[in-house]
């Protein structure tokens, strides 16, 4: 800013006493170029600033993922291992019947709903203030009202994903084991319930910014 100033007082003092200067309209022009370069660094430097921002938040959503999924990958491998191990010794010992109860309760164990309940467990750590930001985005008859706080129903989880940069329907179908079809009604009829509907899924993505 002192040097905008600077540069300013002396282009009017250029201007009053060398108006007729050749030279002066050249350190006009040449001052007025750098004026202009100055405004678009300062824009350039704002830019960077909101990318490094990202890049944070981006690393940020990573290193949890990737922390709490490589620990629960590991116990997986652990139970499996144990399971397999078990197993093998009931099967030559011919206990069937204790080998048909440790497979359900491995089936019980790796559910659907159970994988559901620990994404959004992990996901509203990460963004605790995610459905009250997405009902705001919302119309006001149309905003979603949850009993159990630290669970998504549905449509909160598809969007969950969206935040997270996953977008294609196909790829959200296979993880949330819906139909593609069923994806992509939960996000049409999401989005005309939106107080901007042209730019309710852009919106998602930047909560929490």
């Amino acid at each position: 800013k002192n040097l905008n100033k600077l540069l300013i007082r002396i282009l009017l003092h250029l201007q009053v006493e060398f108006s007729s200067s050749v030279f002066a309209v050249v350190l006009i022009i040449a001052i007025i170029y750098i004026l202009m370069q100055m405004k678009h660094l300062r824009r350039s430097r704002q830019l960077l600033e909101k990318l490094n921002l990202k890049l944070s938040e981006a690393n940020r959503i990573k290193n949890s993922y990737i922390g709490h999924y490589l620990d629960a990958t590991f116990k997986l491998v652990n139970q499996l291992d144990n399971f397999v191990l078990v197993g093998q010794q009931k099967l030559d010992s011919k206990q069937y019947d204790s080998l048909s109860s440790m497979i359900h309760n491995l089936n019980s164990d790796f559910n659907r709903k159970s994988a559901f309940a620990d994404f959004d467990r992990t996901f509203l750590s990460l963004f605790p203030t995610f459905v009250e930001s997405f009902n705001s985005l919302l119309q006001p008859d149309d905003k979603f009202v949850l009993e159990n706080k630290g669970a998504l129903n549905s449509t909160l989880r598809i969007f969950a994903l969206i935040r997270l940069g996953i977008t294609e329907s196909e790829q959200i179908s296979e993880i949330l084991g819906y139909s593609v079809n069923t994806v992509y009604n939960y996000r049409v009829r999401t989005r005309n319930k939106a107080v901007d509907p042209a730019n309710f899924e852009k919106d998602v993505r930047k909560i929490g910014l």
